[in-house]
């Protein structure tokens, strides 16, 4: 390869890069199911599934895709829409109960955008989702306001007129009155009846998502129908009792699931003296590059390598 060429490969390859890593910023090496099942922009990880036969035959990992475009997830009676798979963890759930309410123009500083007692027993602690510390709840028309607890405020930004914040915050994380794992059914006891929330990750004010953020885990007594795959660990889960997922190792990567895509070779792994360009330490970038490059680069720069999925490296001609 003639060092223009080099060069041209190496630039392209640094843009597309630096395209995927500001789209999944807030992803954690996600990957596809096997199937490669996806439901507008969303890219399902295992065990997650619409067809039954791209995961385990565990109804509660079956989601439904309505218009190609809306994913949901299905507790007990009520269907929440899916806003996104945020880690290998959780999930970013919109806390409208009903398919109509989700595309709703009502605003979550609006105190009727959701109702405590219609969604408190939604959320409730079951084997499969929990919700976790890291959402911070505006609760509207509390009878006692010693729920109520100041420096998160702003989160939201729900400022009315004046300066005066619609409603009162509390961050889970507190563990005063909610404790890990729960429903919002506690709120109710306050005499709270409205409720918008958001999650918050690392105390970062201002880059706070709206929506409830739930983790996800497998019930210990389903070991043999979702096992963990060679190269993987089983990985207790942290609000959801008795519950596991699978990680691969050090040195692999994958979704560590022994019927998903399993663990592979790190793409950052460098392999010495065979003359590689090490492909960007992104998993998510490195799988849909490895599946389209002659789609992102052409025919022309394509045929100037050839990619070794075994290994994540490109290797240079």
């Amino acid at each position: 390869m003639d060092p223009i060429s080099v060069s041209l490969f190496l630039h392209l390859l640094l843009l597309l890069a630096d395209h995927h890593l500001a789209a999944d910023d807030v992803s954690d090496a996600l990957f596809n199911n096997r199937c490669k099942e996806l439901c507008g922009d969303l890219s399902l990880p295992y065990p997650f599934h619409l067809n039954s036969s791209c995961g385990p035959q565990v109804d509660a990992f079956r989601l439904t895709c309505t218009h190609n475009s809306s994913l949901y997830l299905t507790l007990g009676p009520t269907e929440l829409r899916i806003i996104a798979f945020l880690t290998s963890d959780s999930i970013l759930l919109d806390y409208s109960k009903s398919k109509s309410n989700s595309n709703s123009n009502s605003s979550p500083c609006d105190r009727w955008y959701a109702d405590l007692n219609d969604t408190a027993g939604v959320l409730n602690r079951n084997p499969f989702v929990a919700v976790t510390p890291d959402n911070v709840l505006r609760l509207y028309d509390c009878d006692d306001s010693s729920v109520c607890r100041s420096g998160c405020e702003r989160v939201g930004g729900c400022e009315g007129t004046g300066g005066v914040y619609q409603g009162c915050c509390y961050p889970l994380s507190d563990g005063s009155v909610w404790k890990a794992g729960e429903g919002f059914g506690v709120f109710g006891e306050y005499g709270c009846r409205g409720f918008s929330s958001w999650v918050e990750k690392r105390g970062l004010v201002g880059n706070a998502r709206r929506g409830i953020e739930v983790e996800w885990a497998v019930p210990r007594r389903l070991l043999e129908d979702v096992a963990c795959a060679d190269g993987a660990v089983m990985v207790n889960s942290t609000v959801v009792k008795k519950g596991y997922r699978c990680a691969c190792g050090p040195g692999l990567v994958g979704d560590g699931f022994a019927r998903g895509i399993g663990c592979f070779k790190d793409p950052c792994t460098i392999e010495p003296n065979i003359g590689i360009v090490p492909v960007w330490c992104n998993s998510n970038t490195f799988v849909s590059f490895t599946q389209s490059s002659k789609v992102v680069f052409g025919d022309f720069l394509a045929n100037l390598f050839t990619i070794d999925p075994n290994i994540g490296i490109v290797l240079v001609r």
